[in-house]
């Protein structure tokens, strides 16, 4: 297909798209040479991935996506490797194009990485990279590199997309009864579901998509959500179709309330420290959640512990033991139950490196997670404000409880309970 059909051709079914997909289509479906690198950014559910399979398709373009279907899912296995050389065997001669969705969302990627990924089609004839990234990435603002943003949806664009696919005031199963007893049509009906949820995302776009829905798909679900009992006074024959006043009076404590948000900002609030750690607990990096273990190890048992504990020619049935000695005699009180008790960074580290299962790769910078945990007050610095971290005198306490850390290491398969010191 020609450049101009494949632009008619896109532009008819995505809508609200139409300067990307020309640019898209511009460099990829044109004879011309294309570009070794475009960037593709754009917050989510702005159409990055639709638009640009849809023109690779189109342009009959061969293309892979490399994060998406290589690294994000390895189900396909065997399966999934066929394809790739069968689609390498049918694109000999023509520009390939690998597509890194989601590239800015690498756990602990180098940061060379990305500035290397962008150099391959440097040294690789035939072959173009496209990287999709939710931020644009400061390492990739050059003058030789394009870039294409997706913006936000506006107003009438995001109004627009909800009014394709309106839903039904009457469920389908009850409209052929309605239909019979009040001779009301199903276009008719169809018509007047239209018309209502029109000015139902309106309302709900002026009153919860600013801060509660600010994409597309978000803003659909809360519609979703709150459509049936919003619609309730209508099918119980309270208020017309077109009573849109009405129902609004009706209905005013829907957008007053939490009824439509997945989690309501007053359970938020009314959850204690731990739960509302543990909310966010998966979003912390790999390393991060050993480095907590690590950290509430070094405070809560003593520093003699470490030797029986941490050593590796320490049998795994000995870690079970309960710590006895003149201290157990004395101490009633769990040690989980006791506030943290300061420890060294070193030490810290130490027991790091005797936990984590592999060897620490050289580009985890440890010392950036501590700061960066410490910014989201998770580790406390107790030490004087001037010393240095890797001070002696510069001392961390932790500050979570018992019942978040050991969430927390269940999600990276390490039991804090086998190296806790009992009483």
């Amino acid at each position: 297909m020609l450049p101009n059909e494949i632009i008619d051709l896109l532009t008819s079914q995505i809508t609200c798209r139409d300067q990307q997909i020309r640019a898209l289509t511009t460099l990829y479906a044109s004879p011309l040479p294309s570009p070794r690198l475009l960037c593709l950014h754009g917050l989510p559910s702005t159409g990055k991935s639709l638009v640009l399979t849809a023109v690779l398709k189109e342009s009959e373009r061969p293309y892979a996506g490399v994060l998406r279907e290589v690294i994000g899912g390895l189900e396909g296995g065997k399966r999934g490797l066929n394809e790739g050389e069968e689609g390498v065997e049918e694109g000999k001669g023509k520009r390939l194009v690998l597509v890194f969705e989601g590239i800015d969302r690498l756990r602990e990627a180098s940061t060379m990485l990305i500035p290397a990924l962008a150099r391959i089609g440097e040294r690789i004839p035939n072959l173009s990279l496209i990287f999709t990234l939710r931020i644009p990435n400061p390492s990739l603002f050059h003058t030789h590199i394009p870039h294409l943003p997706f913006p936000a949806y506006t107003r009438p664009q995001s109004l627009h997309l909800l009014s394709l696919s309106p839903l039904p005031i009457f469920p389908p199963a009850s409209l052929p009864s309605i239909t019979d007893t009040t001779g009301y049509t199903a276009q008719q009906a169809a018509d007047d579901s239209a018309w209502l949820w029109g000015r139902f995302t309106a309302l709900m776009w002026d009153t919860l998509g600013k801060g509660a829905a600010r994409d597309v798909v978000s803003l659909r679900k809360v519609c979703g959500r709150l459509w049936g009992r919003f619609t309730e006074g209508v099918r119980e024959g309270e208020f017309g179709t077109r009573d849109f006043a009405r129902l609004v009076v009706g209905g005013r404590g829907l957008v007053q309330g939490e009824e439509g948000l997945g989690v309501g900002v007053g359970r938020v609030l009314g959850r204690n420290l731990g739960e509302e750690k543990k909310e966010g607990s998966e979003n912390l990096p790999y390393y991060s959640k050993y480095i907590l273990c690590a950290a509430y190890l070094a405070s809560y048992n003593p520093p003699r512990t470490d030797l029986m504990f941490f050593a590796k020619s320490t049998d795994k049935k000995r870690r079970r033991k309960s710590y006895t000695g003149k201290v157990q005699k004395h101490r009633k009180i769990p040690r989980t139950l006791l506030g943290p008790s300061p420890f060294p960074v070193d030490r810290m580290l130490a027991i790091l490196h005797a936990i984590v299962p592999d060897p620490l790769p050289p580009t985890a910078d440890l010392l950036t997670q501590v700061a960066t945990l410490t910014t989201l007050r998770l580790l406390l610095r107790s030490g004087s404000a001037g010393a240095d971290v890797l001070d002696s005198g510069c001392k961390w306490r932790t500050n979570y409880s018992w019942d978040y850390v050991s969430a927390l290491g269940r999600t990276v398969g390490f039991e804090l309970r086998d190296f806790l010191a009992e009483g």
